[in-house]
């Protein structure tokens, strides 16, 4: 199904002022929310070397790395349950916080870059506003598109935020509504309003393209054009490459499909790892390894024999292997989330809406990005080293 004629440029300004509405959070699936009540377990890590052409450049840390606590002086503030890390120094400043001076509205301050979204995370107390960080780790609201609160079909509240609502160049947004997707050039403050007929639950950037996944279909904007694809949408890999999907088979093995301007090529079963149970996010490409989160058990999701597990594959889609990450044992993973890779050896995640964490691939150790001051925060982070 192709329409080229649902596309419209607002120039109507900023938006009024939001009238309170309540949000809960995304549902992350019944089989993650069942691994979260049984266990608390630890993030993962595994040696993998990113073998394409591009290098990492990434800020040295401190040699004496101090250790970081989470502060518990702020209002309607939980400390976090995980234990403190050493500090990691990256382009991030080392405490996101919007409301700590006023956030200039994007409409009047546009700017060329964001380096993360964020959403905070206030249950039913209001709708939040969505803020960007810009390269020069100052704060604007985005006041533009008119976004809404939204709902799934059932009823549940999606935030407005997605984990992939920011491109990976950090220059555009895009937004889940009903019945269409909001695309914010950052740069200009311009907005684009794409029709997509139905609930839109979330989006993902694929280089310039966007993927729109509703509850049983998923379409992909390209061109000016919105065709639908076939099969979950949710299991699209982030990537600026061609367009691959990492799903499970019927035996629970993870399996890559590739696709061409044809459409989808044939499935090809990955060898080296087993009982994927569940995913949790999309997967994110970096060079010719993709990371992804998943839910790992024995037996069958309806009936697990052994209690189930939280943790991240890595798959070599050259080789179409894949390897767990070693389990490191130091941070909880309850209500953790992957914000994607930082560079070749090491993945960003955020942990309990709380703080952002990088995993070294290569040692096996965590440490401590950034916190979230304030309440707990919905993230979406563009690619920030080289």
């Amino acid at each position: 199904m192709i329409d080229d004629g649902d596309i419209s440029v607002l120039t109507d300004g900023p938006d009024d002022p939001r009238p309170p509405g309540g949000r809960s959070r995304r549902r992350r699936g019944a089989a993650l929310a069942a691994v979260l009540a049984l266990v608390l377990v630890a993030l993962v890590g595994l040696a993998v070397r990113d073998r394409g052409d591009r290098q990492a450049s990434t800020p040295e840390p401190s040699a004496a790395a101090p250790t970081v606590a989470e502060p518990t002086d702020e209002p309607n503030h939980t400390a976090s349950s995980a234990p403190a890390l050493p500090e990691r120094r990256t382009e991030l400043p080392p405490r996101l916080d919007p409301d700590a001076t006023p956030a200039k509205p994007l409409s009047g301050n546009p700017i060329q870059r964001a380096r993360l979204l964020l959403q905070r995370n206030t249950g039913a107390r209001t709708e939040q506003p969505v803020y960007a960080l810009a390269e020069d780790n100052t704060w604007r609201r985005i006041d533009v598109g008119h976004l809404l609160p939204v709902t799934d079909p059932h009823g549940n509240g999606q935030p407005t935020l997605d984990v992939t609502s920011l491109s990976t160049d950090g220059r555009r947004a895009a937004f889940a509504q009903r019945d269409e997707v909001v695309i914010v050039e950052l740069a200009d403050a311009s907005v684009r309003r794409v029709s997509v007929p139905g609930f839109n639950e979330d989006v993902q950037w694929l280089g310039e393209r966007v993927v729109v996944r509703q509850e049983i279909g998923a379409y992909l904007i390209a061109d000016g054009q919105r065709i639908e694809l076939p099969g979950p949408g949710g299991d699209f890999v982030v990537t600026d490459a061609a367009l691959t999907q990492l799903s499970a088979d019927a035996e629970y093995r993870p399996v890559l499909r590739s696709w061409t301007a044809a459409g989808p090529g044939p499935e090809q079963r990955v060898d080296g790892v087993g009982n994927l149970f569940s995913w949790d996010g999309p997967g994110w490409q970096r060079g010719r390894v993709i990371a992804r989160a998943v839910v790992v058990g024995t037996g069958s999701p309806e009936r697990p024999t052994t209690p189930s597990t939280y943790r991240f594959v890595l798959v070599d889609t050259a080789s179409a292997t894949a390897r767990f990450a070693v389990d490191i044992g130091a941070v909880p993973v309850d209500y953790a989330r992957l914000l994607g890779w930082y560079d070749a050896d090491t993945l960003l995640v955020v942990v309990e809406m709380r703080r952002v964490v990088a995993y070294d691939l290569t040692t096996g150790q965590p440490a401590q990005v950034t916190t979230i001051a304030g309440d707990r925060s919905w993230l979406s982070v563009s690619q920030l080293a080289s």
